[in-house]
């Protein structure tokens, strides 16, 4: 993760824990357990290091990662911290810190490894874990940055809540959030950050036999929407459906989210404690879920669903189940007339070409290249992205779910007026470029599984001149950066700036640097010079130096796109300047054309 420079503070710390500012008093310390309780399965590291610090519940610890500590071997400080939790308790950790990139590691007794986390905290870097102990025990938890080169100052504050029950009061705990089952949050992914497998994991159920069911919303019924809100301090709302004697599965279906969210699905009554806490789950990057559940013979006949929200903030959403009928469809896009593509200025026309990308991993930027939906977006967008050196390029597989298939790509357009994308389509990846942070896709159907036919979509012209940008142009990044999240929605969002540099290899320019704001979520969005509006870079990365606190963007040029790339794009439309493809006699459009007509040979 390149973590950003402002980090948000609550005005209070976690719940049972103490304010923001104050001190609280530390109980005197039994001090560490035997080291032989570290457990036979310890890493060196721990093994080194022993059991650490003890944590208290409801005290919250300022320390400093220096040159000094220990590491891991992937060369990462860190402090070690120890804690007694009981079974049922609900662990809750927060690391936070404008400083490093706070990164968390919980492990359970026996020193078996429970959870780790990068972001998932109240700040856009902080990391928390929320997870209900397995057993009774002593638990060890490592505080670590996720870059090897940070130093510098963090809070960490320790939380246990006791299990929950139907009968106790307060069960929403003191911040509001539910007490259920252990979801681990999806990381947020930064530019040139490649993305983690997500999914929900098979922690202890928090709801065995015998156990009060958790607190309800109400009851889906066949053909009555139901309206609800996920607060910005929850975690889930559950839903119960009732199947009739000979019904043998059923769908559910959210409409008109504010947010991202996701559905799972549970027996009110666990078939048995302890195995994975939703059997059914959809969990991709649609805002609006669509889930099927289908039981087996003399299968449960009364469900919880779920509504998940990851997101710091409140969502809402209206949420319909579906028994012998289908789920309403997704709304349709309706492509502008081409009169109306016609007319539109050059800026007007990128901003409209520029989509938003998401993936069960987070959401990115896109920029349209052809009529019929060719894509142009970084590799870490889509791919897992393994650092190979300082210019950024790219090791690792396509982003896959448990299954091992590709993940969904769902592609949303710029919807003036909403200022957020709305979601329409589904796009596969046809080429990738790994080594410069590049990846082509193309919409293949939309969310209705209805296959795209024909030149729907508005798109922008490509510079692949080799200075088709010099220092000191004007240039704008267009894209989804997560910073400009509000009530839920990412906003498209365009700043401005010059080429301030660029970066050479073998006599090319594979970086382009500006100073021009790139942040989380423009990742593969659009570089564009003014005023044309021309695309002349694929904004991909930031680098931070945490001692001087400078800030350096950069952009992948689109003059690294391979010959047959383009040769495939221009075959389907795409509009090209300063290239002369092979056996044609015009590289570029003529002067009169309008900034969108696709050359001709």
């Amino acid at each position: 993760m390149v973590a950003g420079l402002a980090v948000w503070l609550l005005a209070a710390g976690v719940a049972g824990g103490v304010a923001s500012g104050q001190a609280a008093p530390v109980p005197p310390d039994a001090g560490p357990p035997p080291a032989e309780a570290l457990g036979a399965g310890a890493s060196p590291e721990l093994e080194r290091v022993g059991w650490g610090e003890r944590l208290w519940p409801g005290v919250r610890l300022e320390r400093t990662l220096t040159v000094h500590d220990p590491r891991l071997d992937d060369d990462t400080p860190f402090h070690a911290y120890w804690f007694e939790a009981d079974q049922g308790q609900v662990i809750i950790l927060e690391m936070r810190s404008d400083q490093v990139d706070p990164y968390l590691w919980l492990f359970g007794p026996d020193a078996q490894f429970l959870a780790r986390d990068d972001d998932s905290g109240p700040g856009p870097y902080d990391a928390r874990i929320r997870l209900t102990a397995p057993a009774s025990g002593r638990y060890q938890v490592l505080a670590n940055t996720a870059l090897s080169w940070q130093r510098g100052t963090y809070q960490l504050a320790f939380t246990l809540e006791e299990a929950w029950s139907g009968s106790e009061p307060g069960w929403r705990g003191e911040e509001g959030r539910q007490p259920t089952p252990s979801l681990p949050r999806p990381p947020a992914r930064g530019p040139g950050e490649g993305p983690s497998a997500r999914g929900l994991v098979a922690a202890p159920s928090a709801n065995p036999r015998g156990a009060a069911t958790p607190p309800t919303q109400g009851a889906l019924q066949p053909g009555l929407r139901r309206s609800g809100r996920v607060g910005a301090t929850e975690l889930i709302h559950f839903w119960l459906v009732e199947l009739p004697e000979g019904q043998d599965r059923f769908e559910v279906g959210l409409f008109n989210a504010t947010g991202p969210l996701d559905l799972v699905a549970t027996p009110e009554d666990p078939v048995e404690p302890g195995v994975g806490d939703f059997p059914f789950k959809a969990m991709t990057g649609r805002e609006n879920e669509r889930l099927e559940v289908v039981l087996e013979a003399g299968g449960p006949r009364r469900w919880l669903v779920g509504v998940v929200n990851w997101e710091p903030v409140s969502i809402g959403y209206e949420i319909e189940v579906a028994f012998d009928r289908p789920l309403p469809p997704y709304p349709e896009y309706k492509p502008p007339l081409p009169q109306v593509i016609a007319a539109l200025n050059p800026l007007e026309r990128a901003i409209r070409a520029t989509v938003q990308i998401s993936t069960p991993e987070g959401s990115a930027s896109g920029t349209l290249l052809t009529p019929d939906g060719f894509i142009l977006t970084n590799y870490h967008v889509v791919g897992e992205c393994r650092y190979t050196g300082e210019l950024f390029g790219c090791e690792g597989d396509l982003l896959r779910d448990e299954r091992g298939e590709p993940v969904e790509l769902v592609v949303g357009l710029a919807h003036e007026a909403r200022g957020a994308a709305t979601q329409y389509f589904v796009a596969e990846v046809v080429r990738t470029l790994p080594e410069y942070d590049l990846a082509l896709l193309q919409i293949t159907h939309d969310l209705n599984g209805l296959p795209v036919r024909g030149p729907i979509f508005p798109w922008i012209p490509v510079d692949l001149s080799p200075d088709g940008v010099r220092l000191g142009d004007e240039v704008m990044v267009l894209g989804y950066p997560a910073i400009a999240q509000t009530a839920g929605r990412i906003p498209l969002s365009l700043t401005r700036g010059i080429l301030s540099g660029f970066t050479l290899e073998g006599g090319r320019r594979v970086l382009l640097q500006t100073d021009a704001a790139i942040e989380a979520g423009h990742s593969g969005g659009a570089l564009i010079r003014l005023p044309e509006a021309r695309l002349v870079g694929v904004p991909s990365d930031t680098r931070i130096d945490w001692e001087t606190f400078e800030k350096q963007n950069y952009a992948r040029p689109v003059s690294l796109i391979p010959e047959e790339w383009r040769q495939l794009l221009r075959a389907h439309g795409a509009t090209f300047f300063g290239w002369n493809p092979e056996g044609s006699e015009a590289s570029d459009p003529p002067a009169d054309a309008p900034a969108g007509s696709p050359a001709r040979p």
